[in-house]
């Protein structure tokens, strides 16, 4: 999660990028198949329209050379600018001939299909992560990131892509993800920029969480953003990992435990992280647990009068709803 601006450079953003992206072009490509199929089979009585033919016929013809043995990727990849060009205002052509191109090895290739599927239909999600995931494999990570800000804005009820928006404000926090205002002076532009850009990562992840409470990943990745800032809100954090702690099964508790009693620590609130690794219970646990209470110890005689309330038993855990927008702290 760490990066340096002097560091900076293709192959770090790579290593990064590949942490970022949990699709890959054959999923693009299949996505967009399964989106074909409505389209091409919308009336029997009539036939497909004239792109879903030529599309079909391109996939066909990939099919037998595959069967055969006889892969062209240089020809194919003509084929799909070809078919790109001759249906310019199709956004299902488009995305598909990006898809195609990238699977071909021509990411610089597929970007323009991408963008122009895009501009004609802005709330097509495949596209707007296809096209994140190739600006990133470039090393263009402030494209990517306004191109997931308005993947989002078309979409803002698209939890998956308010996670998606937070993971990757987070991971290129120090890439300029976030402007910084004018007039700020380059000595704390880095800091100040990665401060700003993870307070929008935490209220990204919120989002997600709030759209899809169910969703222990975005709960969690909610919960862990508050480790990063300069000054968290721990009131806001232990809330939230009472949340995952809610979505977890019962038999697996330990690691939404383990947090909650750092942030106790954090808090002053000797008494209470006590009570949270009490109820650990995986022996792997053990080592942090031996940590985090040689931290209490000390916390204790540091200050001998702190005086915390315990949390809750485990049987009276946090309703499964994620905090809500109040949570978020100001930026």
């Amino acid at each position: 999660m760490n990066t340096l601006r002097s560091q900076f450079c293709q192959p770090c953003v790579g290593r990064r990028a590949q942490r970022w992206r949990r699709t890959t072009v054959l999923c693009h490509l299949l996505v967009a198949a399964a989106w074909l199929q409505p389209t091409i089979a919308k009336s029997a009585d009539s036939p497909p329209p004239a792109w879903a033919q030529a599309l079909e016929e391109i996939h066909r013809l990939e099919a037998a050379a595959a069967d055969q043995g006889k892969e062209s990727p240089a020809s194919f990849a003509d084929r799909y600018r070809d078919l790109a060009a001759r249906f310019p205002d199709q956004p299902e052509v488009q995305r598909a001939c990006g898809n195609a191109l990238a699977a071909l090895g021509q990411t610089q290739g597929a970007l323009p299909c991408w963008q122009r599927a895009l501009a004609l239909a802005p709330t097509d999600a495949v596209s707007a992560e296809a096209l994140v995931d190739a600006l990133l494999r470039l090393g263009r990570v402030s494209e990517a990131v306004a191109t997931m800000r308005r993947a989002v804005a078309a979409r803002p009820d698209d939890a998956r892509l308010h996670h998606a928006l937070g993971t990757l404000l987070s991971l290129f926090r120090r890439e300029g993800a976030t402007s910084a205002p004018a007039g700020e002076s380059a000595a704390s532009s880095d800091a100040a920029t990665a401060e700003r850009t993870l307070h929008e990562a935490l209220a990204e992840f919120l989002l997600a969480a709030q759209h899809a409470p169910a969703n222990a990943e975005y709960a969690r990745a909610y919960a862990e953003t508050f480790y990063l800032l300069a000054v968290p809100d721990w009131d806001h954090a232990l809330l939230a990992w009472q949340n995952v702690l809610a979505l977890e099964p019962a038999e697996e508790t330990d690691f939404a435990n383990s947090h909650l009693a750092r942030v106790s620590l954090r808090q002053r609130r000797p008494a209470a992280a006590r009570e949270f690794l009490a109820r650990l219970r995986d022996p792997r646990f053990e080592p942090l647990k031996i940590q985090l209470l040689r931290q209490i110890e000390k916390l204790e005689r540091d200050h001998p009068n702190n005086v915390a309330t315990p949390p809750p038993p485990p049987d009276q855990r946090a309703a499964a709803a994620p905090p809500n927008s109040n949570s978020i702290p100001s930026r």
